[in-house]
Protein backbone atom coordinates (compact mmCIF):
# COMPACT_ATOMS: atom_id res chain seq x y z
CA UNK A 1 0.00 0.00 0.00
CA UNK A 2 1.34 3.63 -1.12
CA UNK A 3 1.27 5.89 1.52
CA UNK A 4 -1.06 8.25 -0.39
CA UNK A 5 -3.49 5.53 -0.14
CA UNK A 6 -2.95 5.21 3.90
CA UNK A 7 -6.94 5.57 5.53
CA UNK A 8 -6.70 9.09 7.58
CA UNK A 9 -7.84 9.25 11.19
CA UNK A 10 -11.29 10.98 11.07
CA UNK A 11 -12.00 14.21 12.45
CA UNK A 12 -14.61 12.86 14.58
CA UNK A 13 -12.95 9.97 15.75
CA UNK A 14 -10.43 12.37 17.18
CA UNK A 15 -13.00 14.29 19.02
CA UNK A 16 -14.25 11.39 20.69
CA UNK A 17 -10.59 10.07 21.98
CA UNK A 18 -10.61 13.79 23.06
CA UNK A 19 -13.71 13.86 25.14
CA UNK A 20 -12.93 10.54 26.28
CA UNK A 21 -9.91 11.11 27.78
CA UNK A 22 -10.50 14.47 29.05
CA UNK A 23 -13.72 13.12 31.53
CA UNK A 24 -11.71 11.11 33.86
CA UNK A 25 -9.63 14.10 34.16
CA UNK A 26 -12.52 16.81 34.71
CA UNK A 27 -13.68 14.22 37.04
CA UNK A 28 -10.64 14.07 39.18
CA UNK A 29 -9.27 17.84 39.48
CA UNK A 30 -12.16 18.97 41.35
CA UNK A 31 -11.93 16.27 43.92
CA UNK A 32 -8.02 16.53 44.05
CA UNK A 33 -8.57 20.80 44.82
CA UNK A 34 -11.17 19.50 47.57
CA UNK A 35 -8.79 16.79 49.00
CA UNK A 36 -5.92 19.86 49.19
CA UNK A 37 -8.07 22.15 51.06
CA UNK A 38 -8.63 19.74 53.87
CA UNK A 39 -5.02 18.80 54.09
CA UNK A 40 -4.08 22.53 54.91
CA UNK A 41 -7.20 22.62 57.42
CA UNK A 42 -5.91 19.15 58.90
CA UNK A 43 -2.00 20.56 59.10
CA UNK A 44 -3.24 23.88 60.97
CA UNK A 45 -6.06 21.71 63.09
CA UNK A 46 -3.23 19.70 63.95
CA UNK A 47 -0.69 22.42 64.70
CA UNK A 48 -2.94 24.37 67.02
CA UNK A 49 -3.54 21.21 68.94
CA UNK A 50 0.51 21.29 69.55
CA UNK A 51 0.32 24.74 70.62
CA UNK A 52 -2.52 23.51 73.21
CA UNK A 53 -0.85 20.56 74.23
CA UNK A 54 2.42 22.56 74.22
CA UNK A 55 0.91 25.59 76.54
CA UNK A 56 -0.44 22.60 78.96
CA UNK A 57 2.66 20.84 79.53
CA UNK A 58 4.88 24.15 80.08
CA UNK A 59 2.39 24.62 82.44
CA UNK A 60 2.78 21.58 84.35
CA UNK A 61 6.31 21.68 84.35
CA UNK A 62 6.20 25.25 85.96
CA UNK A 63 4.09 23.92 88.75
CA UNK A 64 5.70 20.73 89.11
CA UNK A 65 9.04 22.85 89.73
CA UNK A 66 7.40 24.82 91.97
CA UNK A 67 8.28 28.58 90.52
CA UNK A 68 6.06 31.59 90.28
CA UNK A 69 3.74 32.45 87.41
CA UNK A 70 6.51 34.19 86.02
CA UNK A 71 9.63 31.66 86.33
CA UNK A 72 10.99 30.88 83.00
CA UNK A 73 10.56 27.01 82.60
CA UNK A 74 13.68 24.96 80.77
CA UNK A 75 12.20 22.42 78.30
CA UNK A 76 13.67 18.75 77.65
CA UNK A 77 15.31 20.52 74.26
CA UNK A 78 16.98 23.09 76.65
CA UNK A 79 14.94 26.12 75.17
CA UNK A 80 13.91 28.45 78.26
CA UNK A 81 10.47 29.95 77.77
CA UNK A 82 9.21 32.78 79.29
CA UNK A 83 6.06 32.56 81.57
CA UNK A 84 3.00 34.85 82.30
CA UNK A 85 0.72 33.84 84.54
CA UNK A 86 1.65 30.15 84.54
CA UNK A 87 1.63 30.19 80.58
CA UNK A 88 4.17 30.54 77.94
CA UNK A 89 3.90 34.18 76.47
CA UNK A 90 3.21 35.00 73.27
CA UNK A 91 6.70 36.31 71.79
CA UNK A 92 9.54 34.47 70.45
CA UNK A 93 11.13 33.76 73.87
CA UNK A 94 7.74 32.35 74.74
CA UNK A 95 5.45 29.79 72.72
CA UNK A 96 7.74 29.93 70.35
CA UNK A 97 10.24 28.41 71.85
CA UNK A 98 7.50 26.40 73.92
CA UNK A 99 7.27 24.57 69.81
CA UNK A 100 10.59 24.37 68.97
CA UNK A 101 10.79 21.73 66.18
CA UNK A 102 7.34 21.78 65.32
CA UNK A 103 7.97 24.51 63.50
CA UNK A 104 9.05 22.83 59.66
CA UNK A 105 5.34 24.34 57.70
CA UNK A 106 4.48 27.03 59.68
CA UNK A 107 6.52 30.63 59.49
CA UNK A 108 7.02 32.28 63.00
CA UNK A 109 6.22 35.62 63.26
CA UNK A 110 7.43 35.79 66.75
CA UNK A 111 4.26 37.23 68.57
CA UNK A 112 1.94 34.40 68.75
CA UNK A 113 0.60 34.00 65.14
CA UNK A 114 1.93 30.92 63.10
CA UNK A 115 1.53 31.56 59.48
CA UNK A 116 1.15 27.46 57.08
CA UNK A 117 3.63 27.66 54.37
CA UNK A 118 2.00 26.04 52.00
CA UNK A 119 -1.10 27.83 52.00
CA UNK A 120 -2.80 29.42 49.14
CA UNK A 121 -2.85 32.46 51.48
CA UNK A 122 -0.92 32.51 54.04
CA UNK A 123 -1.94 35.30 55.77
CA UNK A 124 -5.34 34.11 56.59
CA UNK A 125 -4.06 30.40 57.19
CA UNK A 126 -2.87 31.02 60.37
CA UNK A 127 -2.78 29.69 63.99
CA UNK A 128 -2.60 32.74 66.68
CA UNK A 129 -2.19 31.51 70.17
CA UNK A 130 -3.12 34.28 72.70
CA UNK A 131 -1.73 34.17 76.65
CA UNK A 132 -4.27 34.24 79.39
CA UNK A 133 -4.43 38.06 80.69
CA UNK A 134 -4.65 37.19 84.04
CA UNK A 135 -3.71 34.31 86.87
CA UNK A 136 -6.92 32.89 86.79
CA UNK A 137 -7.08 33.05 82.69
CA UNK A 138 -6.56 30.01 80.72
CA UNK A 139 -4.66 30.55 76.42
CA UNK A 140 -6.60 30.30 73.76
CA UNK A 141 -5.77 28.99 70.41
CA UNK A 142 -7.32 30.57 67.69
CA UNK A 143 -7.81 28.94 63.76
CA UNK A 144 -8.00 30.58 60.67
CA UNK A 145 -8.42 28.91 57.46
CA UNK A 146 -10.39 31.48 54.92
CA UNK A 147 -6.87 31.49 53.22
CA UNK A 148 -6.20 27.38 53.65
CA UNK A 149 -8.37 27.39 50.75
CA UNK A 150 -7.44 26.59 47.31
CA UNK A 151 -9.43 28.30 44.38
CA UNK A 152 -10.67 25.64 42.10
CA UNK A 153 -10.43 27.77 38.83
CA UNK A 154 -6.98 29.34 38.87
CA UNK A 155 -5.45 26.57 41.50
CA UNK A 156 -3.81 29.25 44.11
Amino acid sequence: MKLTEMKRFPLVEAVVLIIVLCMPAAWILPRINMLMNKLSQISLMSFANVIRTTAVITHFRQVQAGGSSDTPVMMKDGAVVTMKYGYPTANGSGISNAVGNHLKRFVDNRNGIFDYVKAPNPNLCRVIYVPPFSSKGMPRVITMTPGCLVDPVTGK
